[in-house]
């Protein structure tokens, strides 16, 4: 770089460079890249503003820190609607509780917390329920690697669930293992039947593989659209926005195929916020 250079001009030379990086993964603009001051210990310290001045190597004992934006999917409770909220990767599950508490203080399910410590986060369990509990040290997880959002609780929850009794819970266990037999032997009467029925001769025609269809790539003007309507639909999931886009028919100027070539996350629930933020705030 050269002396006096902006901030600006660096994060665009670091992503041209690392595009190969798995670091650089998901990332299409500089503004997605962030870089700070060496703070304590190798962790970061003061941001970069696009506008400041590279500071100068020499007046520095360690180097400066690059991180990435993410999007965070959670959700508030076992019921809860999925939402995500921009996190920097390698950010840790306690600055994830901060973050959570600001942005949702007048949310009912919020009534009664007043510090981070308040909030437990799971990773996803089965059936969409709380798994393992992350502590306030560890890492934020990578939302690519999880098919499920993250499960938000409160502490009194969890204090009401240890306080079940335990006759209740053994009531609740056998019920759960009277219903696995009752679909065991459910299972098992549905392969008798279907081992009687003749099999179907297969003709060339079903031999073959079907072809999987290639996805629609949207450019710009039909994205913007895409995200306005989104935006005017009220932020539906997938399916909803398909069938809102069906029902309009003629009056709307985008497709079912431009809907599902959207950048979906959470299994298509909802779509990246940051780029929504982004057309809004940029046009």
């Amino acid at each position: 770089m050269m002396a006096g250079d902006s901030v600006a001009s660096l994060k665009e030379k670091i992503l041209k460079s690392n595009k190969s990086d798995p670091f650089m993964s998901g990332i299409k603009k500089p503004s997605d890249v962030k870089i700070f001051l060496p703070g304590k210990n190798g962790k970061p310290g003061k941001e970069l503003s696009d506008s400041d001045v590279i500071p100068d190597g020499s007046s520095l004992d360690q180097p400066l820190v690059v991180k990435r934006s993410q999007d965070c999917c959670y959700k508030m409770g076992d019921d809860g609607q999925p939402d995500s909220i921009a996190m920097l990767a390698g950010d840790s599950v306690a600055s994830l509780k901060e973050k959570i508490l600001k942005s949702n203080k007048s949310d009912p399910f919020m009534s009664g917390i007043k510090k981070p410590s308040d909030i437990k986060i799971f990773l996803p369990g089965k059936n969409g329920l709380p798994g393992k509990e992350l502590g306030v040290n560890d890492v934020i997880p990578d939302g690519s690697s999880l098919n499920q959002p993250l499960v938000v609780t409160k502490e009194a929850e969890k204090k009401q669930q240890a306080a079940t009794p335990k006759d209740a819970k053994a009531d609740d266990a056998k019920s759960r293992i009277a219903e696995m037999k009752r679909q065991r032997e459910a299972m098992k009467a549905a392969a008798a039947a279907q081992s009687t029925k003749p099999r179907p001769t297969k003709t060339r025609s079903s031999e073959k593989k079907e072809e999987k269809p290639k996805q629609k790539v949207l450019g710009e003007e039909a994205r913007r659209k895409c995200f306005m309507w989104y935006a005017r639909f009220g932020q539906p999931n997938r399916d909803l926005m398909k069938r809102k886009v069906r029902r309009l028919g003629d009056a709307c100027d985008i497709t079912v195929e431009d809907v599902d070539a959207l950048p979906w996350i959470c299994r298509g629930e909802m779509l990246p916020v940051k780029e929504l933020n982004d057309l809004i705030i940029n046009g």
